[in-house]
């Protein structure tokens, strides 16, 4: 057994009243875009939100939260709610054992008629599959959420009509907003 890989992260996803949200958990090694040779480590909570992560080895991660209904994924920041950005998340040092680290997720307020549809491409315009794509309104709402299947597709249902702000969001890659 490895002791470099004998520490764990737990803390809670959870809505913004305190609720626990039931969701995959997620800690990506903080790289953008160059790789550090750490794995992607995940798991489930349990109904009430609580996760524990065993066997983290040692270095800087984004944690994440994808909630399996209802809720938008978030990344871990202190203090903060709904960080649906990379960019704008906190990461977490993994030296020994990492506990609270609770990550707040939104709401999906889509209860629109328009549906979004478009395609996720690299700058060599290969496609890009398992972007998450979100649509917010002006003031901030979270109206909707997309995955890029393997051909990079996604599709928003039950926007919202006005304006939109996409924003696409993958694991070694840069953000994007348009």
């Amino acid at each position: 057994y490895d002791s470099r890989r004998r520490r764990l992260c737990n803390g809670r996803s959870g809505d913004t009243v305190g609720n626990g949200v039931p969701a995959r958990v997620y800690l990506y090694p903080a790289r953008v875009p160059q790789p550090s040779g750490l794995p992607v480590r995940y798991g489930h909570t349990d109904s009430l939100g609580n996760y524990v992560i065993n066997n983290v080895e040692a270095g800087k991660y984004f944690v994440s939260a994808y909630p399996f209904h209802g809720f938008a994924p978030a990344y871990y920041k202190a203090n903060a709610c709904g960080v649906s950005r990379r960019d704008k998340a906190d990461t977490v040092n993994v030296t020994g054992n990492v506990t609270d680290i609770n990550i707040c997720v939104r709401a999906i307020r889509g209860n629109g008629l328009a549906r979004i549809n478009g395609t996720v491409r690299t700058n060599a315009n290969a496609a890009l599959r398992g972007t998450v794509i979100l649509a917010e309104t002006q003031d901030g709402a979270l109206a909707g959420i997309g995955i890029s299947d393997p051909t990079g597709a996604y599709t928003i249902e039950a926007v919202t009509s006005g304006s939109i702000t996409l924003t696409a969001d993958r694991d070694g890659y840069n953000v994007a907003t348009t």
